[in-house]
């Protein structure tokens, strides 16, 4: 695979994969033990992310979809944190 392209590009941006890349993906039947049991360990990880994307993150975006009162702003985010960390750094 000496022609495999970063999928990283120059603007640190994660690139479009292409046919080509595809062309070059190696099934996991033929991947060597020890990338198995690397791919292996990150399934409990890559299954929580997924549980958590489905029952926590898509119900908030189709709410605030619904409802675009309920969605803050990013400026209304950092504040909120901003007051927290106050908080926190009075209290500790």
């Amino acid at each position: 695979m000496a022609n495999c392209k970063p999928l990283i590009d120059e603007d640190g941006e994660i690139r479009e994969i292409t046919a080509e890349d595809f062309a070059n993906f190696k099934p996991f039947s033929s991947l060597p033990r020890s990338e198995k049991e690397i791919l292996r360990t990150l399934q409990p990880r890559d299954s929580a992310l997924e549980a958590w994307l489905m029952n926590e993150v898509v119900p908030a975006i189709e709410a605030v979809r619904a409802n675009p009162g309920l969605g803050r702003t990013g400026e209304q985010v950092r504040a909120s944190l901003a007051q927290a960390d106050k908080k926190l750094q009075k209290a500790g």
